[in-house]
């Protein structure tokens, strides 16, 4: 008996269902044949492929065992998402640069004064610890270093922060105040980093002073001596840095041309 019979196509999975009007042995071998046909050219195609990142498997557990793109390799942020997400930073960069000058040095002066400030809380416990397991010691020459360190402890903490963060400061002010430009070759960069540690420097023995003067004589604590003393030089040393950038500057252009 001949009538119409449906053959589920194995290409199409769940697309669709194709009716013919052949017998059913005809249908069955034209459908055979197509599979087999379509089978050969995956395996080929399969073989050319074999390097590629990307591999056509079976998800079971997708309707109709349907063919799914299976990676073996994470997913990567693709090359326009990357370009983007930097010329966002580079517009941001741009907008904080146009702030006022006088704004972008306080705030990076106060996160270089940030890291001075936990660098000489470290400094401080490390010379406290030095003390506390020295104290058995019987050498007299030894012990007067140590009553030395005990006596003037603060200072000692203090000046040592602030000598090794005005290397961390001049690399703030080139990133977030003055431009890369100043830093940008090797005779800029020695050139305004001394000059920021001439400048530092001067300011170095006067905040030191005032820094101890301000915890032994005003009752200050050291959290308030510490941060009244650097607002304190913070005016001086963005008039005195900004003029030794400048000169860095130009001399660099004089050179030049």
């Amino acid at each position: 008996m001949t009538g119409l019979t449906v053959v589920q196509s194995s290409m199409l999975g769940n697309a669709g269902f194709i009716p013919t009007s052949v017998p059913i042995a005809a249908a069955s071998s034209f459908a055979l044949a197509i599979f087999q046909r379509t089978k050969h050219a995956n395996d080929n195609k399969n073989a050319n492929n074999v390097h590629a990142p990307n591999r056509r498997r079976r998800n079971p557990d997708n309707n109709g065992g349907r063919s799914v793109l299976a990676s073996r390799n994470p997913p990567k942020i693709s090359a326009s998402g990357t370009i983007e997400k930097k010329n966002s930073m580079i517009r941001l960069y741009h907008a904080w640069m146009r702030l006022p000058q006088i704004f972008r040095f306080f705030n990076a002066g106060n996160l270089g004064n940030l890291g001075f400030y936990y660098l000489e809380k470290v400094i401080f416990r490390v010379l406290t610890q030095l003390l506390v397991a020295t104290t058995s010691v019987n050498d007299n020459s030894f012990s007067v270093v140590l009553d030395g360190i005990e006596k003037y402890q603060d200072s000692l903490s203090f000046f040592s922060a602030y000598v090794i963060q005005i290397v961390t400061t001049h690399l703030l002010y080139a990133v977030l105040v003055y431009g890369l430009d100043t830093i940008d070759t090797y005779e800029k960069y020695s050139k305004t980093l001394l000059g920021q540690f001439k400048v530092y420097g001067v300011g170095l023995f006067g905040a030191t002073f005032m820094n101890s003067f301000l915890i032994v004589n005003g009752g200050f604590d050291k959290f308030a001596a510490f941060w009244t003393t650097t607002a304190t030089f913070a005016v001086f040393n963005y008039f005195l840095v900004s003029w030794v950038v400048k000169n860095a500057i130009e001399s660099s252009k004089a050179k030049l041309s």
